[in-house]
């Protein structure tokens, strides 16, 4: 019929919808049956068939009072497009097509019951295609700068005020070789634990790198000790270890903050037998990521923060002379125990 338009003539570009048998079907999917309503035309003397949809079916495109997890992909790209252009721009009706009919969130545009969407139903202007563009972009934008951006502008390495940074990032200064426990170290004579210290000072560079501006142990040498001994202080330490890797961080040269790839986490005192020896929380990073370690030492009593958290926060006991308090001052360890470690941003603030 001459002039005659209507909602169902719809070719395959438009990626909608087209009549058949007993209702409506987006092209590509399945057959959906749907409810007709018809509207009469008095101008055009033609009756200009309604889509309306009650619910949402697998496949369909149009939005009803149910869920929207039928949507497809495409349809969902559709409605949002349209919904995005009607928000930033007047529309401009293109032919006698069924007006908009909002009627939930009239503000927003968001119809309980779409009548009618078809792609020539109605035309956005220049402005509004441009505006949607940019909306669309720019947050892409903003996250591609956000990826690339690094994640933290503090250098590795860099201490924060007031602390000191007991690993440079490039060498081993300031460190040395194990040799034996503190019982046994006092033990000998000056003489004695001269040559020990550099047989252990040998050793250990060869087992202990700098890699990337990090510590790096390759799981076949001993623990990596300071130079310097400490009494009370606060300390930082990053620390990553692999799939079943096992360490721990000494105290005055005493055993240990616990590190390890276990569920109960780490950041317990381990060797602990009155005071508890697990941590609170399990914190832990998930392994071959980075950790961070806050650690607070007052007299016997050490507090441990894993990646912000609390979990540990209790007294450290004497594992090499349990009849005995912990020891007043003594080296820090990077403990060795057969697996392979990295260390970094270690640093260290005495207390008075």
């Amino acid at each position: 019929m001459a002039g005659r338009r209507s909602a169902t003539n719809q070719d395959a570009r438009s990626g909608f919808a087209r009549p058949v048998s007993g209702g409506w079907q987006p092209l590509g999917g399945r057959q959906q049956p749907s409810r007709i309503h018809e509207r009469h035309d008095p101008a055009g003397g033609e009756i200009v068939p309604l889509r309306v949809r009650s619910e949402v079916r697998q496949g369909s495109w149009l939005v009803g009072p149910g869920t929207a997890a039928g949507l497809t992909r495409r349809s969902c790209g559709a409605l949002v497009v349209g919904l995005v252009c009607r928000l930033v721009s007047p529309m401009r009706p293109r032919g006698r097509r069924p007006p908009f009919r909002p009627r939930v969130l009239p503000h927003l545009f968001l119809p309980e019951v779409l009548d009618v969407m078809t792609p020539n139903a109605f035309q956005p202007s220049r402005l509004a295609f441009r505006s949607f563009v940019l909306l669309a972009v720019s947050p892409l934008v903003v996250l591609a700068c956000a990826v690339e951006a690094p994640a933290d502008d503090v250098p590795l390495n860099a201490p924060p005020e007031g602390f000191v940074a007991l690993f440079n990032g490039k060498d081993l200064s300031g460190w040395k070789g194990l040799v034996e426990s503190p019982p046994k170290r006092a033990a000998l004579t000056a003489e004695q634990l001269a040559d020990a210290q550099k047989a252990a000072d040998a050793k250990m560079r060869e087992h202990w790198s700098i890699v990337d501006g990090a510590l790096e142990f390759d799981g076949k040498g001993k623990a990596l000790c300071t130079e310097k001994d400490y009494g009370d202080f606060e300390m930082y330490v990053d620390w990553k270890i692999e799939p079943g890797g096992d360490s721990g961080i000494y105290l005055r040269g005493s055993p240990q903050v616990q590190i390890w790839d276990r569920p109960v986490g780490s950041g317990g005192l381990y060797n602990n037998q009155e005071h508890p020896s697990d941590p609170l929380v399990a914190a832990d990073n998930p392994v071959g990521e980075w950790n961070t370690f806050y650690i607070k030492m007052v007299g016997d009593h050490v507090t441990v923060k894993l990646n912000d958290k609390l979990v540990t926060d209790t007294v450290m006991e004497n594992y090499w002379e349990r009849e005995k308090p912990i020891y007043p001052t003594g080296q820090i360890e990077l403990q060795d125990h057969g697996s392979k470690l990295w260390f970094r941003n270690i640093y260290l603030r005495e207390l008075d």
